[in-house]
C-alpha cells in the first residue's frame, strides 16, 4: 500500500495486539508516520473502518483467501485494484478518479487507454454535483410512500382514536393554531 499512495503522515487504529505489538511502533517510527488510537472497548468510534474491514474480508473470501490461509494477503492487492477501481454510484466517479484523477485498472484486464490525470479539482466538482442529485433521488424514494399529513382546522373538534375512551369527555374542545 505504501508502494503505492506512500507513506501515511499518521494511522488511526484502534488497541489491537497487532497495531500495539512494539515492532509495529518501530516501524511507525522508522517511516515517520504517527499512531493515533481510538478509545478503549469503543469500536464505534472506528465504525467506517470496521465497516470497511468486513467489505475487504467478504471480498478476499469471494477470491478464495481464507484468513487462515498464510497466503491471504497477496490477495489484499487485487481486492484494493477492485475496490478503489469501481464506480461509486452516489458520487458518480471511482474513489481513486476523486483521489488522483483517474481509474486503476488491472493490466491484464483492459487493454491500455489514456491515463492522463484529470483536473481533481474538475472531478470533485462533478462529484458535488452527482451527490446533491442522488441525495435528491434517495429523498424522493423515500418520501413517496408517504401521504401527506392531515391539515387541522381551528374550530372543529376532532376523535382521538386507540385508547379506552369510556372515561373521556364527548368534547374536549378547540384546537387553536397560530
Amino acid at each position: 500500500m505504501i508502494k503505492v499512495f506512500g507513506v501515511p503522515r499518521r494511522i488511526i487504529c484502534d488497541h489491537g495486539r497487532s497495531f500495539t505489538s512494539e515492532e509495529f511502533r518501530e516501524f511507525c517510527d522508522h517511516i515517520q508516520t504517527k499512531i493515533n488510537f481510538n478509545a478503549v472497548a469503543t469500536p464505534r468510534g472506528n465504525g467506517q473502518v470496521e465497516r470497511y474491514n468486513r467489505t475487504v474480508l467478504d471480498s478476499l473470501a469471494t477470491m478464495g483467501a481464507d484468513l487462515d490461509d498464510d497466503c491471504w494477503d497477496e490477495n489484499v492487492h487485487n481486492v484494493q485494484l477492485g475496490l478503489n477501481g469501481t464506480l461509486n454510484r452516489a458520487v458518480g466517479v471511482s474513489p481513486s478518479e476523486a483521489l488522483m484523477g483517474f481509474r486503476v485498472v488491472s493490466g491484464d484486464l483492459l487493454e491500455p487507454e489514456d491515463r492522463t490525470p484529470l483536473d481533481v479539482t474538475e472531478i470533485r466538482a462533478r462529484m458535488v454535483a452527482h451527490t446533491e442529485r442522488y441525495q435528491a433521488s434517495q429523498k424522493n424514494r423515500f418520501d413517496h410512500p408517504r401521504s401527506t399529513p392531515r391539515l387541522y382546522q381551528e374550530a372543529k373538534s376532532y376523535c382521538q382514536n386507540g385508547e379506552d375512551r369510556s372515561e373521556w369527555p364527548k368534547f374536549w374542545g378547540t384546537i387553536g393554531t397560530r
